[in-house]
């Protein structure tokens, strides 16, 4: 006689999840104590985001015996207590907003009795003054008219006070409900998914079981957050990672990975194709210039390994779809020493940064770089990816205790047999307001003319001692002490002739 499997319902909770561009990989983890015999292990409702033919399942246990001899899945779909309950949810929302619109008026109310008494209370004061004078009724008669009238505000404005209660309370209510009602609108047929592990339980006792699935509409990208020092010269980079999930399910107390590998579902095998190698006739003169056409043999594999991060704490990130930051890494020393950039015909700002290398174990992914200088917002930037160990500049933002400036200084004109000749001299100031030194880079653009008609000559540059990085361009590399300023020029002669107009300079 065939042996029936047992059946029982365990509830499981969401002990991993491993993120993915778009999906997740989520493990469910129950403990569960069963006997000898054989047993249809059902864990509580994946929802319906999951891909069922995806589940995987593994029991495992220190002193029990067990085999897992299948794994399978059934599909539920909603049930008509969801509906009933949903519409309960609707009659009991309605009927809050009745009362609610109820105490409004009520509230409405009071607010016109006391402005009828204040009305009342204005008039009589007035009449009163009248009346004494024409010696009618007593100022008894008065002030009893008066402690009546406030005695009847003060007990509409507690009538008010208790009302405005009630309601604050009935609108927490409401949107409490509301909420819940949310919830539950779900599509009519909603499907769900119940995983059926079978066992063939040798010994009794307590297991572990865990079933992996993969759902849809999750994913992840990381963010920075670098903090600069520039008194000690120092940086630390914080690691973190923005996550969004819409699965149906709140990841609670989880642990968490990040992937930023590409799974496939499907693997199609890919059949050889022919190596075919032509010969094309070039003239003779070419020949010596021409490569032999070669076989790209480079191979992008999708679904190719990637690397994955751990997240050192659980986490709660709700199925919403809203943005939750996580931190993978936390305040990560990057060794630096801190330059100052300048370009004074461009800007005058002065950047910071500084020639560094990646200090992780693991790349620098790209992402957004938020920059804070001690706990001020300074700028943001972004990463590209960057191996473990690999060379980089890292842009630290901008020094605002330090600026740069590029004038006309001086200008002087003469034509002589046709031709117009300026001579021309611009100043460069570079301010360190910091309270320490700094050393700064000023790259300079030298006036480079590509006609025969238009000549420059005469350049002079001050200081001498500059650095040429190519043929219009030259660096200035200075040493400030702090709260001091530091002043250089370039000047020059143009020359052209009177007949034509000149474009990329301003004469003032």
């Amino acid at each position: 006689m065939k042996e029936e499997f047992k059946k029982e319902i365990f509830h499981s909770s969401i002990s991993s999840v491993t993120v993915f561009n778009g999906l997740a990989l989520i493990r469910r983890t129950a403990e569960i104590k069963i006997d000898s015999g054989k047993w249809d292990v059902i864990l509580n409702p994946i929802p319906s985001k999951a891909k069922p033919e995806t589940l995987r399942a593994r029991i495992v246990s220190d002193k029990g015996s067990a085999k897992m001899i299948g794994l399978n899945y059934s599909e539920e779909y909603k049930s008509h207590k969801d509906i009933e309950e949903k519409r309960l949810l609707e009659k009991e929302i309605d009927y809050l907003k009745s009362q609610l619109y109820e105490l409004q008026a009520r509230i409405q109310l009071c607010d016109e009795k006391r402005n009828f008494l204040q009305s009342i209370k204005t008039r009589s004061i007035n009449e009163a003054q009248f009346q004494m004078t024409a010696d009618k009724p007593t100022p008894e008669d008065w002030q009893n008219s008066f402690d009546y009238i406030f005695s009847t505000e003060e007990k509409i404005l507690k009538e008010e006070r208790a009302l405005r209660d009630k309601l604050a309370e009935m609108t927490g209510r409401v949107e409490e409900k509301s909420k819940e009602l949310e919830k539950k609108q779900t599509p009519s047929i909603q499907a769900y998914y119940f995983a059926h592990i079978y066992i063939d339980v040798l010994k009794s006792g307590t297991f572990t079981v865990s079933v992996d699935y993969i759902v849809d509409d999750a994913t992840w990208f990381s963010d920075y957050e670098l903090r600069v020092n520039k008194g000690r010269e120092q940086s630390f980079l914080t690691f973190c990672a923005i996550v969004h999930q819409n699965t149906g399910e709140d990841w609670t107390d989880a642990r968490l990975f990040l992937s930023t590998a590409i799974p496939t579902r499907e693997l199609k095998i890919p059949e050889v194709q022919p190596w075919i190698i032509r010969g094309i006739q070039v003239d003779r003169e070419e020949e010596e210039d021409t490569e032999p056409a070669v076989l790209d043999t480079d191979v992008s594999e999708e679904g190719a390994a990637g690397i994955t991060l751990a997240v050192d704490q659980s986490v709660l990130i709700p199925a919403t779809g809203e943005p939750v930051k996580v931190v993978i890494y936390s305040e990560k020393e990057i060794p630096c020493r801190l330059m100052r950039k300048c370009l004074p015909q461009q800007s005058s700002n002065v950047y910071l940064y500084s020639e560094t290398n990646n200090p992780f174990d693991f790349p620098i992914l790209p992402g957004k770089v938020t920059i804070f200088h001690d706990n001020n917002f300074n700028g943001e930037t972004r990463f590209s990816s960057i191996a473990p160990g690999e060379d980089f500049i890292l842009k630290a933002g901008i020094d605002e205790d330090a600026d740069t400036s590029w004038k006309l200084s001086k200008k002087k004109k003469r034509i002589k047999e046709g031709r117009v000749i300026h001579t021309l001299a611009y100043r460069g100031i570079l301010k360190n307001r910091n309270s320490s030194d700094i050393n700064a880079e000023i790259d300079i653009s030298m006036p480079v003319s590509q006609e025969d008609t238009v000549k420059i000559t005469e350049i002079t540059i001050n200081p001498k001692n500059v650095t040429k990085l190519n043929e219009s361009t030259v660096r200035i590399t200075k040493t400030l002490e702090s709260n001091s300023v530091f002043e250089y020029e370039l000047s020059f002669n143009l020359e052209y002739p009177e007949n034509i107009q000149i474009h990329g300079i301003k004469f003032f």
